[in-house]
């Protein structure tokens, strides 16, 4: 189905002379400033306040306020012509009581659980909102001759059918037990929950979330959490990271185990003494000096369910078991190979899933900190894998041996995903471009033939996109009726995949530039092959934004951080 989506995007002539863009710009900056509150190029409006975090100490005071961000831009369209467009970026921002930007990674995990819950807003609101900054700034400039177009410009769009998925969710014989699991067959763990808390729950309370963790699992098909391979439900507190050391030190020395489920309380002596983050960093840290995996969550993740419901543990114990699965060589769910081999081989008949390789990387930059990951597909099902913190010449030839190793031959197609960070250009983009150099030139020396196509995913792009019924966007592709960049071979197109609905993802969608393509597919087969590769869990039974070999990706390069910021904060001890 073909229909349009309406966008973000607002025409800008002039009533006399065209005047220059950077004067253009100076212009509109000036008059938003009359009308918002302005910090570090970001518009507020202190009347729309979403959300405030009320408490006694003021630290944790926040509020989550709406405001925009706001961009000037001259596209190509088809004609050639190349018009000024302003963009209008709906945001809601975490402010102090002075109206002063919030660092999100400075917050605890407590309060960023409320911020992601309550920064949501209708589509149709944001929307509304995002005219009426259109419409003030039209009323405001109107005296300089310029003029704004209030009709938003509109991107064409397309519906992709869903991918079809294995295994199904519910079994047939309308039994009690669920299969959205496509492979629990792996070996059991020794694992221990610990809580460090200062108050200390009872071991009852944690005893019975083990019963819960082991029936859940049992539902799912999943054998390797036992109750006698659970060496310890402990409740513990910890003044020092000595102590903290200490305890999981003799955790592996004493009982061997593979996993511990860490439950951390960010109120207790130790979190307010170091920031709760760094208490979930050392865990990690600790965990795999002493060779086994740690799953940090907030205590308030499984143990502070008031109402006896455990509506928020159920979910906490579904994203765990998740996980677990991924570690422990398991498997999800997986997307038919039919189903994809039938997305490109109407225009590229040789095409074959079982010959494809992907490749995500993921580069994360925190504060003064930035790691970059590499996460290689091995086989169809996503679950063999190579994990690599650096990408070289001999890195992927070594990857490629162990394609051909398990699959008998060489890959045949190559799909390269690379995330986009704001700051970045994606025309001149050298680390996409010296990634493809290297494929290529991998490639030759090896003499193989297997076709390249190269996309850089940019997950919070500028594009804000709303139908005008204000249907669900889950699962439509739109594209913009202008370019952005020259580049030969270049296109791009936005994604609706989330489907989690937390905070403005029902109207930004994930967008694609594709940057190399040598099966020359059109947008609308790459966005649902793209869309296919977003269904396979991860984390969570949510659908993910971008594809699982990014995903996973990135998932490489928060633990890559994690270990940066617990080395610094030891050496610094």
């Amino acid at each position: 189905m073909d229909f349009v989506l309406l966008s973000n995007y607002f025409a800008i002539s002039f009533a006399a002379n065209p005047i220059s863009e950077r004067l253009l710009l100076s212009t509109v900056n000036q008059h938003l400033k009359r009308e918002f509150l302005c910090r570090k190029g970001k518009f507020i409006d202190k009347n729309d306040i979403v959300y405030v975090n009320e408490s006694e100490n003021s630290d944790h005071f926040f509020q989550i306020v709406f405001g925009f961000s706001m961009e000037i831009c001259r596209p190509y369209r088809k004609d050639g012509s190349q018009p000024f467009l302003l963009n209008i970026n709906a945001k809601l921002y975490c402010l102090d009581a002075g109206f002063n930007l919030i660092i999100y990674n400075k917050l605890s995990h407590t309060y960023r659980d409320i911020l992601r819950h309550q920064a949501s807003v209708p589509a149709d609101k944001c929307f509304e909102r995002i005219r009426n900054y259109a419409t003030k700034l039209a009323q405001s400039i109107r005296y300089k001759d310029i003029v704004v177009d209030l009709n938003p410009i509109e991107f064409e769009a397309k519906i992709l059918p869903m991918p079809s998925l294995l295994p199904a969710k519910k079994c047939d014989d309308g039994g009690d037990s669920l299969q959205p699991f496509y492979d629990t067959n792996f070996e059991p763990v020794r694992w221990s929950i610990i809580s460090l808390n200062e108050k200390r729950f009872e071991k009852d309370e944690l005893q019975s979330l083990r019963d819960r963790i082991i029936g859940k699992a049992e539902q799912y098909g999943i054998r390797a959490l036992r109750k006698e391979n659970c060496v310890e439900c402990q409740s513990i507190r910890i003044d020092s990271l000595e102590q903290m050391g200490c305890h999981f030190s003799q955790l592996a020395t004493d009982h061997q185990i593979q996993l511990a489920i860490v439950l951390i309380n960010q109120d207790i002596k130790l979190a307010n003494g170091h920031k709760a983050q760094t208490v979930f960093d050392l865990s990690a840290y600790l965990a795999r000096k002493n060779a086994f995996i740690s799953f940090n969550y907030a205590s308030f993740e499984f143990l502070d369910d008031d109402d006896g419901q455990h509506s928020q543990s159920n979910s906490s114990i579904d994203r765990l078991l998740i996980r677990l699965c991924r570690t422990f060589d398991g498997l999800v769910n997986v997307v038919d190979r039919n189903h994809l081999n039938q997305i490109i081989q109407p225009c590229c008949p040789s095409f074959d899933i079982g010959r494809t390789m992907l490749i995500g990387c993921y580069h994360r930059k925190q504060g003064q900190k930035s790691a970059t990951s590499f996460w290689i597909s091995l086989d169809e099902q996503m679950k063999k894998c190579v994990k690599l913190n650096r990408f070289t010449p001999e890195h992927l030839e070594e990857a490629l041996e162990q394609y051909k190793q398990l699959n008998g031959q060489y890959p045949d197609f190559i799909f390269l995903f690379r995330n986009l960070l704001p700051f970045e250009k994606v025309h001149s983009n050298v680390y996409l471009n010296a990634m493809i150099e290297m494929i290529q030139s991998t490639m030759a020396k090896l003499q193989l033939t297997c076709k390249l196509t190269c996309l850089l995913v940019e997950k919070k792009p500028r594009e804000c996109i709303i139908a005008s019924d204000a249907r669900s966007l889950y699962g439509t592709m739109a594209e913009a009726p202008f370019k952005q960049y020259l580049m030969i071979g270049y296109r791009s197109f936005c994604l609706f995949a989330d489907n989690s609905n937390y905070g403005l993802k029902l109207l930004r969608p994930t967008k694609y530039h594709v940057i190399w393509d040598q099966m020359q597919l059109p947008g609308w087969v790459l966005a649902e092959f793209c869309f296919s590769l977003c269904h396979y869990s991860v984390d969570s039974f949510f659908v993910n934004d971008i594809p699982v070999c990014l995903e996973l990706a990135d998932q490489l390069a928060k633990l890559q951080i994690q270990m940066m910021n617990a080395q610094e904060f030891m050496s610094n001890q």
